[in-house]
């Protein structure tokens, strides 16, 4: 803004388009502003910049945490100056600690709005899908699932804010990794008849068939709930190796994390595949899986550059690598949703464009004593709605638990790092290093030595 510009009798030309914007904040709508008394226009631009500048900043603020977060190359993190003051009084003096606090802390604060957002609409939706045949265990066990939903936002906003401190902020880390991710587990393994005050004597028969078919859907229910936090961990401990190599090019530990990861990471799902083969047999979802499982198998290909020391201008042959994972695992991803929009379960669409028609909209709307699940499937057209707000809040879930956990994993190799750093320092020159070193050399010449 020029402020010359700004005199009586003249024409206000250099504010642009902001004869269209003033009308927002006061200005007479319809009313030119060309030649007007400057004090009006320092009051009315004034109030303009006041409105607009804190979105301005907030939403810099943003895309700075969002760029830093999915940064795969720490060497070329910037700190501002600000942040670097705020190390430095802390005693963080190092350039590359300095850039790897900062990437905490973006990453954190990004995991912690999304995190709410979710947490808060889950419990509005346990609220009003609480169901008054509870017994008092389902009513805790209803509170205690409640509880667990804020374990992560509240765990990444307090070790975001102790970010300085990085010992403090990885304890706060750990503890809301272990309340956010394990109790979901133990509530999915309990029966469902303790969740329901028990029926008269002469119900029970009924009342028993009922809560099979209800444990199976309960069972598909706690599938979808607990699937964000079982995929992403292997997308967490991949971007947890590649920040800490980038981080120390010079450090072998992230390195064989990943490689040897990968593959039993393949192992675990080839059963599940071998599953879903027999069970849906359908070539979308099988090339789907392969890709998404396989996509990792090219950290094993290009080994050599994870599992030996390497100079810091290696870590673009890093960048070129990761861009064909990302390409194998968005190609499985345009599978399995094409597999999901156009694949039948017991003769129902999985996904569903009317909400009132699916599996769970009736099954969650209807009392449970007048529950029927031979009438929930011939009413029903679909297993899912679509546009469903649980679907995104999936997806939130999904992405927010690996970026929490990217940073879990980082704090941990590289207190790894340090350990094997100071012990094999501490070994090193010993009487029984010697005896390590003859028995190594013997080694390789019997096995060959091995750079990959």
């Amino acid at each position: 803004m020029i402020i010359g510009a700004l005199v009586p009798g003249q024409p206000i030309s250099c504010l642009g388009d902001l004869n269209a914007k003033l009308p927002a904040v006061g200005w007479p709508a319809g009313r030119p502003l060309g030649k007007v008394d400057s004090t009006i226009v320092f009051v009315r631009v004034g109030t303009f910049m006041a409105l607009r500048f804190p979105l301005l900043r907030l939403a810099a603020r943003f895309r700075q945490h969002l760029s830093r977060a999915l940064t795969w190359n720490l060497q070329s993190l910037t700190v501002s100056e600000r942040e670097r003051t705020r190390l430095q009084a802390a005693g963080i003096e190092a350039e590359g600690i300095q850039r790897y606090a900062a990437w905490r802390r973006s990453t954190l604060y990004l995991v912690a709005v999304p995190t709410s957002i979710s947490a808060i609409l889950a419990t509005l939706d346990i609220v009003q899908k609480s169901d008054e045949n509870l017994s008092r265990v389902g009513e805790l066990l209803t509170l205690l699932n409640t509880v667990v939903l804020y374990a992560m936002p509240v765990t990444a906003l307090l070790a975001a804010r102790t970010w300085t401190r990085l010992r403090r902020s990885h304890r706060l880390l750990v503890w809301g990794w272990a309340i956010a991710f394990l109790p979901p587990f133990f509530l999915a393994l309990l029966p469902i008849e303790w969740w329901f005050d028990p029926v008269p004597p002469e119900q029970q028969s009924a009342q028993h068939f009922k809560l099979v078919v209800l444990d199976m859907i309960n069972g598909v229910y706690f599938v979808c709930t607990l699937l964000p936090t079982a995929l992403s961990l292997l997308p967490g401990l991949i971007r947890g190796c590649l920040r800490v190599k980038t981080l120390l090019p010079g450090s072998i530990v992230p390195g064989w994390f990943l490689v040897a990861g990968a593959p039993f990471s393949v192992l675990l799902w080839l059963v599940a595949l071998i599953a879903l083969n027999h069970l849906a047999g359908n070539p979308l979802l099988i090339a789907g899986v392969l890709l998404y499982i396989g996509a990792p198998l090219v950290y094993v290909l290009r080994a050599d550059l994870f599992i030996r020391p390497i100079p810091p201008s290696a870590c673009a042959a890093i960048g070129r690598v990761q861009l064909v994972v990302f390409f194998l695992t968005s190609l499985s991803v345009v599978l399995l949703v094409t597999y999901l929009l156009t694949r039948k379960l017991l003769g129902l669409p999985l996904i569903g464009w009317h909400q009132e028609t699916t599996v769970m909209w009736i099954w969650y709307h209807t009392p449970t004593e007048d529950l029927d699940p031979l009438k929930i499937f011939q009413e029903a057209r679909s297993w899912i709605y679509l546009w469903d707000v649980d679907n995104f809040q999936m997806a939130i879930e999904y992405v927010s638990r690996s970026l929490f956990l990217t940073v879990v994993i980082a704090d941990m190799l590289l207190r790894m790092n340090l350990s094997v750093w100071w012990q094999q320092k501490q070994f090193s020159g010993t009487e029984h290093a010697l005896g390590y070193d003859d028995t190594l050399t013997r080694l390789q010449h019997h096995l060959g030595r091995s750079d990959s």
